[in-house]
């Protein structure tokens, strides 16, 4: 009878220490990642100002090399979003679309950016983003931002 525990507890033993090898290694990864949670803290990773107003957050599309992605959208008034715009940018965005370009609709999606909409992109330390400004009397305005280096 003691034989049979005894074996059962050494079969069991592999199926444990795997267990919890895993664990630690998935543990491990998020301590490392720091991936922020909040649309402050994400449009702080690229020195972005926060809109002081709602902000809807996503997660964006991972590709390549890249460890996190993120999306941001928020609407308002055309001269709030212009306020925004003026304290997120010296000079502000004076460069529209001609057409779909490739890196926001990457990373926002097929559509969102259209043609004569503004456009700015440009990195911060690891941080990349993408800033889609819309048309509209109450435009919407979409940053996506990601880290390098999975």
């Amino acid at each position: 009878m003691n034989r049979r525990r005894l074996l059962r507890g050494a079969a069991a033993l592999p199926a444990l220490a795997l267990l919890a090898s895993g664990c630690g290694a998935i543990r491990r990864a998020g301590a490392e990642d720091d991936i922020p949670g909040s649309a402050e803290e994400i449009l702080d990773a690229v020195d972005l100002p926060r809109p002081e107003f709602s902000v809807q957050l996503d997660a964006g599309p991972i590709r390549g090399d890249e460890q996190w992605s993120k999306t941001i959208a928020f609407t308002a008034d055309a001269t709030r979003i212009e306020d925004w715009v003026d304290a997120a940018f010296d000079g502000g965005i004076p460069s529209r679309a001609q057409a779909d370009d490739e890196e926001p609709a990457t990373r926002l999606g097929q559509g969102v950016q259209k043609k004569g909409d503004r456009v700015a992109s440009g990195t911060h330390g690891p941080h990349a983003y993408v800033v889609v400004v819309g048309q509209q009397d109450r435009p919407t305005v979409h940053v996506g931002v990601r880290r390098e280096g999975r």
